[in-house]
């Protein structure tokens, strides 16, 4: 593990529910060919397309509940990921303010920054 005593969760895929979303398009007679299957799949921790991860080892009962109520807030609508103003480690404003990205949007999938506070640098 990378940060073992700095590890908090991790968002991981629900397997399970990705390949039954795709099972059921299979079944309904979807392929890729006829546009009917997505060549990309996205969701949430709303429909159980992700789930959190464990909490790592060094995650206090206090630090515990505030992730809990973020959890419940994403949930409700009520927190957004990306909302802005986001900055990236550069200074560069990578979402304005008053602007949202949805955790759905395509956009997302070419995210080439690290957030303003994250040390390292994006190659390529």
């Amino acid at each position: 593990m990378l940060a073992p005593h700095g590890f908090l969760t991790g968002a991981e895929w629900a397997w399970g529910v990705v390949y039954k979303r795709y099972a059921q398009m299979i079944y309904e007679g979807k392929s890729l060919m006829n546009g009917g299957i997505p060549r990309r799949m996205s969701g949430t921790l709303k429909d159980d397309f992700c789930r959190l991860s464990p909490f790592g080892p060094a995650v206090t009962p206090a630090v515990r509940s505030a992730l809990d109520r973020a959890r419940t807030k994403l949930l409700d609508g009520s927190l957004e990921v990306y909302r802005g103003p986001l900055r990236d480690n550069t200074g560069k404003t990578v979402i304005p303010a008053g602007k949202t990205v949805k955790i759905e949007d395509p956009w997302l999938d070419g995210m080439n920054w690290l957030l303003e506070g994250i040390q390292g640098q994006v190659n390529g």
